[in-house]
């Protein structure tokens, strides 16, 4: 007897080649579970794990400075620094004992009360912090230092971003040279790039300030 029903299609498959370059294979038949994604403070999308789960390095082997040098250290904690203390920021901190650390991401809107760094609060006695002061929980940045500056001055020169807390410029002396150190977090262009042309302008200041520094 001829079997009952209609026999079962096989699925198809094909190749498609990704924007990053990779080859994946897809079966048609299948149906692909959307990834989890969670919106950046800067309007992009990212997978939920590359926000939220970041630790610190848990390896903390770092080598040791030769006399004469200093360090700096730039950090984008991602979520936030009260996020960041939680899991470790201290510890990997002294650990790599930079003499200026820049911050980026810090996300708080105002400057945080003593105390709030705990055993940071001694190492670095110069600490200055630029804030976000059109929303909550967004952007900004800092600068923490061994070594006291003699003039810090904040922003690029245009309120848009300039109310964003992007800026921390210190300028040290002493140091076997004259110099200034400008810790910059710089806008994301964003899902679709749909703000690369916020982002070109504040490029454009950007230049313009770090080759005015070139005139003092």
């Amino acid at each position: 007897m001829p079997p009952k029903g209609k026999p079962k299609a096989k699925a198809e498959k094909k190749d498609y080649h990704t924007d990053e370059g990779d080859d994946v294979e897809i079966t048609k038949k299948r149906k692909r579970e959307p990834k989890e994604k969670e919106v950046d403070e800067d309007g992009g999308k990212k997978a939920k794990n590359d926000l939220v789960a970041n630790k610190m390095p848990e390896n903390l082997d770092i080598s040791i400075l030769k006399e004469g040098q200093i360090k700096i250290v730039s950090f984008n904690v991602l979520a936030g620094i009260n996020a960041a203390i939680k899991k470790g920021f201290a510890k990997y901190v002294i650990a790599e004992s930079p003499d200026i650390l820049a911050l980026q991401e810090t996300k708080l809107n105002q400057t945080p009360a003593a105390g709030f760094l705990k055993d940071l609060e001694a190492i670095y006695p110069y600490r200055y912090w630029s804030h976000c002061t059109k929303q909550k929980g967004y952007s900004g940045s800092a600068v923490f230092s061994k070594i006291e500056p003699i003039d810090v001055k904040y922003g690029i020169g245009d309120k848009v971003f300039d109310d964003e807390g992007r800026i921390v410029r210190c300028e040290f002396e002493g140091l076997k040279s004259h110099y200034d150190y400008t810790a910059s977090y710089i806008p994301n262009a964003s899902t679709g790039l749909s703000r690369l042309p916020e982002k070109r302008v504040y490029m454009a200041n950007f230049e313009k300030l770090i080759r005015s520094l070139d005139e003092c």
